[in-house]
């Protein structure tokens, strides 16, 4: 692989980032495995609390970043799960006319109710889901 172009140069961060190193846990002694990425952000976190000034405002600076981005793609994915909703139910009841051979244009508003619960429902499931943010290659 080539380090030389910015695409390669990405590709070995992200990939060397999802390394595994062994940490132990101080409290229970036990030894876990984390990405080099948790790792540092760990390492860091840790300086700025024991009071070195940069060190925290790095840190600060990344998970305000971070949220500010989780925050954006939440609003996206809650966006997308109610449009999908009203998509669904739309091909549902177009569904059932074709099936009682109904030709022609169809034109069907989405009950709001019936819209804003599915929606819900999607975005309750999305909410649920399993969470990982260790990063993959």
């Amino acid at each position: 692989m080539t380090h030389n172009t910015t695409a390669g140069y990405r590709l070995a961060m992200l990939e060397v980032g999802a390394m595994t190193v062994p940490m132990v846990d101080k409290a229970t002694g036990k030894i876990d495995e984390i990405s080099l990425v948790r790792a540092n952000m760990i390492a860091l976190g840790r300086k700025g609390a024991s009071g070195h000034a940069p060190s925290a405002k790095a840190f600060l600076e990344k998970h305000a970043e971070a949220a500010g981005i989780h925050g954006e793609l939440t609003e996206l994915h809650r966006h997308l799960l109610r449009e999908n909703a009203r998509l669904e139910i739309l091909v549902d009841h177009l569904e059932s006319q074709i099936s009682q051979r109904r030709g022609g244009v169809i034109h069907y508003e989405v009950p709001e109710d019936q819209w804003m619960r599915l929606a819900g429902a999607k975005e309750e499931k999305w909410r649920n889901r399993k969470i990982s943010v260790e990063p993959k290659v």
